[in-house]
C-alpha cells in the first residue's frame, strides 16, 4: 500500500483483525515478540490512520477505543445456522456432558483441559476431538480416568451428532479472536466455558469465562446445578445465535 500509494493509501484501506491481536499469557519467545510488536505505539499510529479497523469482538473493539482508535468497527464471524438441529440423545439430568473442540496444544489450553478432566467428579463426562502435537497426553489421560471420551479428528456429520449429545463447550484456549468451534456449539443450543483470555462478551449468561481450572470446575459445577434444576434451555441459545451471528 505504501510502496503504489503512499501514506495517502492508508486513509482507503480497511484494516481486518481476524486472528488474535494480544496473545493471552503467551508461552512462547515469538508469542511475546508478537505482543511487543503489535501492542507498539508505531504499529496503534500506524493502525489510527486506517480508513477502518475491522475487529469480530468485543474483547479487541474495546482494546483500541481505550487506545483512542476512534475508527474501528465491530462485526462479528457469522455461519450458517444448521438446518436440521438432532435432538439430544443424553437424557441424564445427573450427568453434565462437556465437549471439546479443535487443536490440542498449549496455546488452545489442552493443559488447562487435562487439569480440569483430571479434578471434575465423574458426573461430569466429557468428549475430546481434534488432534494436534499434544495427542498423546489426552490418550493417556483416557487411559487414567473413566469419564472421559477421545475421538480425534471427525467430519461435520460426527461433529454435529457430538454436539447434540452435549450440553457445554468447554475451550480454555489463551489466544482466539472469534472461534467458529464457539458459533458452531451456540448454533446448536450449547453453553461456553472458556477462558478471561478469549472471553467474548456474550450476552444472556451463556458464556462462563475463567481464568484457572479452578474456575472451571465451578463453573461446571454452576452448569450441572442448572441442568439438575431442568432449566439448560437450548432454544434460547439457538434464538441468541440466530439473532446474533
Amino acid at each position: 500500500i505504501l510502496y503504489f500509494l503512499g501514506i495517502r493509501g492508508l486513509k482507503k484501506t480497511v484494516a481486518g483483525i481476524h486472528s488474535p491481536f494480544i496473545y493471552g499469557d503467551p508461552i512462547s519467545m515469538l508469542d511475546n515478540l508478537h505482543n511487543t510488536v503489535y501492542k507498539s505505539k508505531i504499529n496503534l499510529n500506524f493502525l489510527r490512520k486506517m480508513k477502518k479497523v475491522h475487529v469480530l469482538n468485543v474483547r479487541d473493539e474495546s482494546y483500541f477505543k481505550k487506545n483512542n482508535l476512534k475508527n474501528v468497527v465491530l462485526v462479528p464471524n457469522g455461519i450458517d445456522a444448521p438446518k436440521n438441529i438432532l435432538s439430544k440423545n443424553q437424557t441424564d439430568k445427573n450427568i453434565l456432558y462437556a465437549i471439546s473442540v479443535g487443536e490440542l496444544s498449549k496455546r488452545k489450553g489442552t493443559d488447562t483441559l487435562i487439569e480440569i478432566i483430571k479434578n471434575a467428579p465423574s458426573s461430569i463426562q466429557f468428549t475430546i476431538a481434534g488432534d494436534g502435537y499434544m495427542k498423546d497426553d489426552i490418550i493417556k489421560l483416557v487411559k487414567e480416568t473413566d469419564n472421559t471420551n477421545y475421538v480425534g479428528h471427525v467430519n461435520k456429520e460426527e461433529l454435529e451428532k457430538l454436539y447434540a449429545s452435549s450440553d457445554i463447550l468447554l475451550i480454555p484456549s489463551r489466544a482466539e479472536s472469534m472461534s467458529l468451534t464457539v458459533l458452531e456449539a451456540l448454533s446448536h443450543g450449547l453453553l461456553i466455558a472458556d477462558s478471561n483470555y478469549i472471553h467474548m462478551n456474550l450476552g444472556n449468561n451463556f458464556e462462563y469465562s475463567s481464568k484457572d481450572f479452578k474456575e472451571y470446575l465451578n463453573s461446571l459445577s454452576q452448569i450441572s446445578m442448572i441442568k439438575l434444576q431442568n432449566k439448560l434451555n437450548r432454544s434460547n441459545v439457538m434464538k441468541y445465535f440466530k439473532e446474533t451471528f
